[in-house]
């Protein structure tokens, strides 16, 4: 009768300890189930941050019939010391075959920003696009601040002035 009795408090024992491992487990699985989960949606986060980060800076202007040209690049920012490279670019929906050259003139200030850009003549055809590569230096000692300049974009008969603000945190 005491074996029987013995048995029946270690059989106990051992179901409520059976029963304690399995909560645990559900518990432990729950937690890797929300972590798994929220690691996966961080990562997608990253991944459609990728695209955004590699495009380039959004444009101000639409291109229309009757105003062809141009589209400069828009909230473009910077920390001091970090350089970035742009497109600046010319959709032609003129009748002809356009040659285009691009200039660019500083607004007012001090430029202690290094600006570079390929100001070749570029020979744009029709619906097609054409594309001048901007690069903006900075060093640690560049001044905080907005950078102003206009771009000069001359295509066959039509011209176009777009400004073009950096700004320096």
């Amino acid at each position: 009768m005491r074996q029987k009795q013995i048995l029946k408090v270690k059989s106990k024992r051992g179901v409520e300890l059976g029963v304690n491992m399995i909560i645990i487990s559900v518990i432990a699985l729950l937690v890797l189930v929300v972590t798994v989960v929220l690691i996966q949606r961080a990562a997608s986060q990253v991944v459609e941050e990728i695209p955004r980060i590699m495009e380039p800076a959004k444009a101000l202007w639409k291109p229309t019939a009757d105003d062809p040209m141009v589209i400069v690049p828009s909230d473009i920012v910077l920390n001091a010391g970090q350089s970035k490279s742009l497109a600046l670019q010319v959709y032609n929906y003129v009748s002809d075959d356009v040659r285009c050259t691009l200039s660019f003139t500083k607004v007012g200030g001090i430029d202690d920003l290094d600006f570079m850009y390929s100001a070749t003549n570029r020979d744009i055809p029709v619906d097609m696009v054409g594309e001048w590569k901007i690069s903006l230096q900075t060093t640690k000692s560049t001044a905080p601040g907005a950078y102003m300049y206009t771009a000069n974009i001359n295509c066959g008969e039509f011209s176009k002035q777009e400004d073009l603000v950096v700004e320096i945190r």
